[in-house]
């Protein structure tokens, strides 16, 4: 890819991603900002990658890599979207399960965010 030279460049590049995109195919987002790396989220993002091209699944769950979401004592964390369901302090592991419940459009009741306030997740 060429280097963008202006903000113009920018913005078309960003109405493309945007017309390409669709909004139907789930997404794995991994914030990998500084607290996300230095809590594992490196390995997450190469065992869900893995998984993805193993299974020949690139076409039917995307990933997306972010910076810090601002919950940084909850990293890593997974965000799955649309369906915005947050599994937090994520493991490898739990990283497979993951990928195995979203193909089935599934949600892990046992890995989700539970409130602490209300109990609820």
């Amino acid at each position: 890819m060429e280097r963008l030279k202006s903000i113009n460049e920018f913005e078309r590049l960003q109405e493309r991603l945007v017309i390409d995109r669709n909004p139907n195919v789930p997404t794995i987002v991994i914030p990998a900002g500084t607290c996300g790396q230095a809590s594992g989220a490196n390995d997450l993002i190469r065992v869900i990658k893995r998984e993805l091209l193993n299974r020949k699944w690139v076409d039917k769950i995307h990933l997306r890599i972010t910076g810090c979401n601002g919950f940084c004592q909850m990293e890593p964390s997974v965000l799955i979207e649309p369906q915005r369901t947050f599994y937090p302090k994520v493991s490898p592991k739990d990283m497979i399960r993951i990928v195995d419940a979203l193909a089935k459009d599934q949600v892990l009741e046992d890995l989700l965010y539970v409130d602490p306030r209300t109990g609820s997740p």
